[in-house]
């Protein structure tokens, strides 16, 4: 059985993903917290592979450079969705497919849960 963790905090979630997102994402926790934001996991280089982990719950946060295509993305955004959680925008609307130009901005695989934290955690590590 799969299914994303449903009862992870930002700060004490295990993320994922490209260094200068990371970065980023940790700047928008830090500036509520003194102490570390979050954990950072090593970089997961298979795309979808990252998604996955999530899926399973070995990772709370996923993140996804630009440039990513629908066929990179869209196994596994299906495994996580019905683990309880999606591929969406930094702005937390869910990712859309079959658009005729079928490459992605930077995305985030999170569980529900854990969606609007890290949508306004990104907003505020400008």
């Amino acid at each position: 059985a799969i299914a994303a963790a449903r009862d992870a905090a930002l700060p004490t979630a295990r993320v994922t993903g490209p260094k200068p997102m990371i970065d980023r994402l940790e700047r928008g926790v830090s500036r509520d917290r003194a102490d570390p934001a979050f954990d950072r996991i090593d970089r997961i280089p298979s795309l979808a592979l990252r998604v996955a982990r999530v899926a399973e719950g070995s990772v709370d946060v996923g993140l996804v450079s630009s440039d990513a295509r629908d066929w990179d993305l869209a196994a596994a955004d299906l495994i996580l969705r019905e683990a309880g959680g999606s591929v969406c925008d930094m702005a937390g609307v869910a990712t859309v497919y079959n658009r005729p130009d079928p490459v992605h901005g930077e995305l985030i695989a999170v569980p529900h849960g854990l969606r609007d934290g890290v949508v306004a955690a990104w907003a505020k590590g400008r």
